[in-house]
C-alpha cells in the first residue's frame, strides 16, 4: 500500500508545488503592476517638479533684471540729487538776490524811455 501512495503524494506535492508557483507568481505580477505604477507616477512627478522649478527660475531671473533695473535707476537718481543745490546754499543765493532786489532793475526800453522824458522836460 505504500508503494500506491507513493505515486499520490508525489501527484498532490506537485500540485501543492503548482499551486504555491501559481500564487507566487500572482504576487509577483501585483508587485511589478504596483512598481509600474509608483514609477510612473514617480515620472509624472518629476516632470511636474521640473516644470515649476524652471517657472520659479525663471521669475527669479526676472526679478533680477528688475532689480538690477531699479539699482540703476536709483544710482542715477542719486548722482542727480548730488547736482542739486543745499539747502545752505539756495539760502545764500536768496540773500544775495534780496540784496540785489533785481525788481528794481530797468530794462533798456525802460531806460531810454526814461531818458527821452527827461530830455523833454529840460528842454521845456
Amino acid at each position: 500500500m505504500n508503494k500506491d501512495m507513493q505515486p499520490l503524494e508525489d501527484y498532490n506535492t506537485v500540485i501543492d508545488i503548482n499551486s504555491k508557483i501559481k500564487a507566487l507568481e500572482s504576487k509577483y505580477n501585483l508587485s511589478r503592476d504596483r512598481l509600474f505604477l509608483i514609477n510612473q507616477n514617480m515620472i509624472d512627478q518629476f516632470k511636474l517638479t521640473s516644470s515649476e522649478l524652471r517657472l520659479v527660475k525663471d521669475e527669479v531671473r526676472d526679478l533680477k533684471t528688475e532689480l538690477n533695473s531699479i539699482k540703476e535707476t536709483m544710482f542715477s537718481i542719486s548722482k542727480e540729487l548730488n547736482r542739486f543745490a543745499r539747502k545752505e546754499e539756495v539760502k545764500v543765493i536768496e540773500k544775495y538776490v534780496s540784496l540785489w532786489d533785481p525788481l528794481k532793475f530797468v530794462t533798456e526800453d525802460q531806460l531810454k524811455e526814461i531818458l527821452e522824458n527827461a530830455s523833454r522836460k529840460k528842454r521845456k
